[in-house]
Formats: structure tokens, C-alpha cells, sequence
């Protein structure tokens, strides 16, 4: 017996003709729409145009976030980058819900319950990517330093002390740490001072810490 094809509800769908404008009906709330009118009022533009043209905005920004994002960090790290932060949005986004510790105001780093999530996440995607010949991580040093936890030691560094390094700006250190937030910040702080009183040579090569306080 053939299956009935459900029939969709409404207007049937036509593509529209090449050159030509085409209606779009949609509901927004009475704030939108106040912000909507008064760009428009601002700029000149009808409502309608105001509207397609943040539309075309919003499209466009998403496609320079992609292109900006893989053309500072090359294609597989972006990739991986993109994979990692959907899925610690989705946790983060869980564990703020089902926490009723600090998660509840975006602060994870600070949650105990929230923390171990995040770990395994990220611990999870790392092993499922991992080669199954992987060599230890030791196996390329740089100064006798292991360069994975070499470098990142020295973004810890900077992270914690707000202080730029080579070509960088100051000021992405500074929005780095602000985005952080200050418990975070002395947790790294904290991190690279027991590590130099330990005597680990990639925190120690890095200088100071009490070069800028936040």
C-alpha cells in the first residue's frame, strides 16, 4: 500500500524569477521593531529596505567570521576550533541550566560542577582525533621544552601578566583577559607562579609577572 505524501500547509512555494524582489512575512517583537523604525527614521530608508539590509549584513558577517577565523589560524585548526566551540557552547549552555553554582552567570571556569564537563569535551574530541601512532609529546622540544605545553605556557604567560609579545596588541591581551574575567586571570597568574617557583623553564624564559596587573 503506497504511503500518502502529506501534503505541506500554506501557499505552494515558487522560485522567483531572476532580478525581481520578493516578499518575506515574519513577526518580530514590538523592541525590534522600534529599533528597526528608528534606523530607518535615521538612515532614510523604508522599514522594508531597513530590514533587508540588516538582513544582508547579518549573511555577510557570518561568512567574514568563517573567513577571518581560518585566515588566522589555517584551515584544519579552524576547523577544529569551530567543532570544539559548538560543543562547549552546548555544555556550557547544559550545565549553566542544570548547575546552581557560579555556571548560572556564564562563569564554568569557576563552577565545580561545570569544570569537569567542559574537560571531557574537550578531552574527547582531542582522543577521538588522535593518531592511532601517536608519538609522546616529548618527542619535539624546543630548548627542552615539550612545544605544545612550551607554547602554551607562554599564552598562559601572557594571558596572566596582560602583556603582548612580538607582533601582538596589547589590546587583544587586554580583551582576552577581560572576556576571562578576573577569577580566571589570577587562576593563570597563580598558575604561571607555581610554575617558576618550580623552575619550569618556558615560564621562566617569559620574564616577570607582576609586569601588569589587571
Amino acid at each position: 500500500m503506497a504511503a500518502h505524501k502529506q501534503r505541506r500547509i500554506g501557499r505552494p512555494v515558487k522560485e522567483p524569477a531572476p532580478g525581481t524582489r520578493v516578499s518575506l512575512g515574519l513577526k518580530v517583537t514590538p523592541a525590534i521593531k522600534k529599533q528597526l523604525d528608528a534606523a530607518a527614521a535615521l538612515t532614510g530608508r523604508t522599514q522594508s529596505q531597513e530590514a533587508e539590509l540588516r538582513l544582508e549584513n547579518s549573511f555577510r558577517d557570518d561568512d567574514h567570521a568563517e573567513f577571518f577565523t581560518e585566515a588566522a589560524y589555517g584551515t584544519q585548526v579552524s576547523a577544529f576550533l569551530q567543532l570544539l566551540g559548538a560543543a562547549l557552547r552546548d555544555v556550557t549552555t547544559q550545565a549553566s541550566a542544570m548547575s546552581s553554582g557560579p555556571a548560572q552567570g556564564g562563569d564554568w571556569i569557576s563552577d565545580r560542577a561545570a569544570f569537569p564537563s567542559v574537560e571531557a569535551a574537550i578531552r574527547e574530541l582531542v582522543d577521538a582525533l588522535r593518531p592511532a601512532n601517536a608519538l609522546p609529546a616529548e618527542v619535539l622540544s624546543y630548548d627542552g621544552n615539550p612545544i605544545g605545553a612550551g607554547t602554551m605556557k607562554g599564552y598562559i604567560w601572557r594571558a596572566a601578566v596582560g602583556q603582548a609579545h612580538n607582533d601582538e596588541r596589547t589590546w587583544r591581551v587586554a580583551a582576552l583577559r577581560r572576556k576571562l574575567g578576573p577569577p580566571a586571570v589570577e587562576k593563570l597568574r597563580a598558575r604561571v607562579e607555581a610554575g617558576k617557583a618550580k623552575g619550569e623553564r618556558a615560564l621562566i624564559a617569559w620574564g616577570p609577572s607582576e609586569k601588569t596587573k589587571s
